[in-house]
């Protein structure tokens, strides 16, 4: 994945809501922090 613009591009091809069920609570919450740190 090599950066946080790649990771975020992959999380938002996939099916948010589907993603959302599988992956743990913490690891969810981490992800959306990281990602909106990113946001313009």
């Amino acid at each position: 994945m090599k950066n946080a613009a790649n990771v975020s591009r992959v999380i938002h091809r996939m099916d948010l809501s589907r993603m959302e069920k599988k992956v743990p609570e913490t690891l969810w919450c981490f992800v959306s922090e990281k990602m909106k740190e990113n946001e313009p």
